[in-house]
């Protein structure tokens, strides 16, 4: 039996509005991101140059993993004191969380450190923006530029310059779709199912990711907010939002936990999961 999903347009300029009438948002999301607290250690024991070059690695094999994501990234952050390439590749070799799919993961490392990251290298020391890296980045995997790991390097590669305090433009990478994305594109209202939220997000997952895409980047022109750093909104707020779907009350609680200044900004941050307390009104 096929299961009807219906998104709202209307209902993702809303979200956009509330969101983006707080600018300060993004900026204490990202900070709060244990993935970005693991680019700073990994800057700390590579530099700047060789932690890019590490971290772009690590975000080209960051799928279908076996433990969360923050987990994931503090070992890659612990790995990395081993030096780059070597940390790298026993990082996949050895980690429980790239663990499925290890082979095929394995061989996109090795293509990737035989034929990318040498030309990626003058790109970094010339602090070349997070857009022109991935571009690069993209045509010598030839791989796609909106497909999930080379967006998600873009937003890891914003991160390292971020961590190491150079300022460059956000990159304009649409938003990586992920579980948490799904997840959030239902509790928000912005995709409407008579099914449960985490079957949902799995068929949005399996079915929908360019609907998914367009839908948040719409969501991304009302708020005035890059889709990549919407995302540290949408994929730390998913995380409680995954945590507390039987107790929504508990969601506002986890996400102080998690992103201490986020208290301030809970009416706006709440539309992330309007649908779990009421229905969003229809157009």
């Amino acid at each position: 039996m096929a299961v009807e999903i219906e998104f709202n347009e209307k209902r993702a300029e809303e979200v956009g509005l509330r969101l983006g009438s707080h600018p300060g948002l993004p900026q204490i999301f990202m900070e709060a991101d244990p993935q970005y607290q693991a680019v700073k250690d990994i800057l700390e024991n590579l530099g700047l140059v060789e932690g890019m070059l590490y971290v772009v690695g690590i975000a080209l094999i960051s799928y279908m993993l076996t433990t969360r994501g923050e987990e994931h990234w503090r070992t890659a952050a612990r790995y990395s004191k081993l030096g780059f390439p070597r940390g790298l590749i026993e990082f996949v070799e050895k980690s429980n969380s790239t663990a499925l799919y290890r082979r095929a993961k394995r061989k996109r490392l090795e293509k990737y450190l035989k034929h990318a990251s040498p030309s990626l290298k003058p790109l970094i020391e010339k602090k070349a923006n997070p857009d022109a890296i991935v571009k690069r980045l993209s045509s010598l995997l030839d791989a796609r530029g909106e497909s999930k790991t080379i967006t998600f390097a873009a937003k890891m590669a914003y991160y390292v310059y971020s961590a190491a305090s150079i300022r460059v433009e956000p990159p304009s990478t649409p938003m990586p779709v992920d579980y948490r994305v799904c997840l959030v594109t239902v509790t928000s209202g912005i995709a409407r199912t008579g099914i449960p939220p985490r079957k949902a997000a799995r068929i949005l997952r399996s079915s929908y990711t360019r609907r998914v895409r367009e839908t948040w980047s719409r969501v991304s022109s009302s708020a005035r907010i890059k889709p990549v750093l919407l995302d540290n909104i949408v994929w730390l707020a998913g995380r409680c939002i995954d945590e507390n779907l039987d107790d929504p009350g508990g969601i506002s609680a986890c996400l102080q936990r998690r992103v201490p200044s986020s208290k301030r900004y809970l009416d706006a941050l709440r539309e992330l999961w309007l649908a779990l307390t009421r229905p969003p009104i229809k157009d």
